[in-house]
């Protein structure tokens, strides 16, 4: 029997007819669209941790993880697809 050997995401690319536009689609609407989400709805600004009684946006408890996902997600989208607005944007949210 054959064993499997992990191969690291940035050595595959998705060039067929299926999973190639659906990933286009998420690096040119879907994180755009989310980072402007995070922004509106004071998920960024939670970061902060200057929130007050009385301001808007009341920091929820999951606020972290839904800022950690699209981390994630522009990251390992710039690990194939070099973007560098996407980058300084990614930076300046991790600092």
């Amino acid at each position: 029997m054959r064993a499997l050997t992990p191969v690291p995401h940035t050595q595959v690319s998705l060039t067929d007819s299926f999973w190639a536009p659906r990933v286009q689609l998420n690096r040119d609407v879907s994180l755009p669209h989310v980072r402007k989400m995070l922004g509106e709805t004071g998920r960024l600004d939670a970061l902060d941790l200057n929130w007050r009684l009385g301001m808007p946006n009341r920091p929820h408890h999951f606020w972290d993880s839904d800022n950690a996902k699209w981390i994630e997600a522009a990251s390992l989208s710039l690990a194939t697809h070099p973007d560098p607005a996407l980058n300084a944007d990614l930076d300046a949210i991790i600092a």
